[in-house]
């Protein structure tokens, strides 16, 4: 690289290439092991997955049942008011939540976050002053 001077305490020295790629690392690459490398799968890793697949195909398969269900043990009337309550209380939820609780899940579950029992005690407390002023009497 004609006209520029190296610093020689720069660990890395200059080489001739394309705009952006003017450093390369003096040190040369470790040797790679000729042995395959494996994931440390530990006990507790597997006992986490294995709660989280049952609790899921239990969840998924109550919700699956239920909805078989329960018309053949309700009357028409009744069956008619279960599915609307679940329904605007399902739609209440998402709107009194303001997205909180997928927000938290999301901190959860993909940002890493381990502290989001704060947010979802306070969207329980903020559903339950709600709904306890919804009540008559």
């Amino acid at each position: 690289m004609a006209g520029s001077k190296h610093d020689p305490a720069c660990p890395f020295k200059p080489v001739d290439a394309p705009v952006g790629l003017h450093y390369r690392d003096a040190t040369p690459p470790a040797p790679r092991s000729p042995r395959r490398r494996t994931l440390p799968i530990t006990l507790a890793h597997l006992r986490r997955a294995t709660t989280f697949v049952l609790s899921f195909g239990l969840a998924k398969g109550l919700a699956f049942g239920g909805v078989l269900l329960l018309p053949r043990l309700l009357d028409p009337v009744a069956y008619g008011a279960v599915e609307l309550a679940l329904s605007v209380g399902l739609l209440g939820a998402s709107i009194l939540g303001l997205g909180t609780v997928a927000a938290a899940a999301q901190l959860h579950l993909i940002e890493g976050e381990r502290h989001t029992e704060p947010l979802l005690a306070t969207v329980c407390g903020w559903s339950a002053l709600v709904g306890l002023g919804q009540s008559p009497g």
